[in-house]
């Protein structure tokens, strides 16, 4: 596939990729900044929990979680999602929050203890992204799971 703006000759398509290269890792880079604030913010919602809310149970906490987290994720992308990915996103932040809300109950805070276990989170979501997108090319009938 040409790039529209070449010419159609060998170098401007070679041009056109790398354009287009350069394009993707500036979009990886800025969605891998995303999720990682993402994570962030689901953690620090926990910790905020656990400073201002009365203590209750884990399901109980739980559950204000899942509402604010859905309630949070349906206003970005309600119509632009299917709601089954939305409900899985929904969970796997709630796990992270909960990790925010547990933490400081059974250990004294540390920064670089944060900083570990969420860039040990990312790097998780980097894997299971890698090894998606490498299962997708070796079977591209097959869909992606998140």
């Amino acid at each position: 596939m040409l790039c529209p703006y070449s010419v159609g000759t060998k170098i401007a398509y070679i041009n056109c990729i790398e354009v287009h290269k350069r394009i993707r890792q500036v979009n990886d880079m800025e969605e891998e900044e995303g999720i990682m604030e993402s994570i962030k913010m689901a953690f620090n919602l926990g910790v905020w929990m656990k400073h201002t809310q009365e203590a209750g149970s884990i399901q109980i906490i739980s559950k204000k979680l899942e509402e604010i987290i859905y309630w949070k994720m349906f206003e970005a992308y309600g119509d632009k999602c299917p709601q089954e990915l939305i409900r899985d996103n929904v969970e796997y932040f709630v796990q992270i929050a909960l990790l925010g809300y547990i933490l400081p109950g059974v250990a004294i805070p540390d920064e670089l203890i944060k900083g570990r276990l969420i860039s040990l989170i990312h790097a998780r979501v980097r894997r299971n992204w890698e090894s998606q997108f490498e299962q997708a090319a070796l079977y591209p009938a097959s869909s992606l799971a998140l």
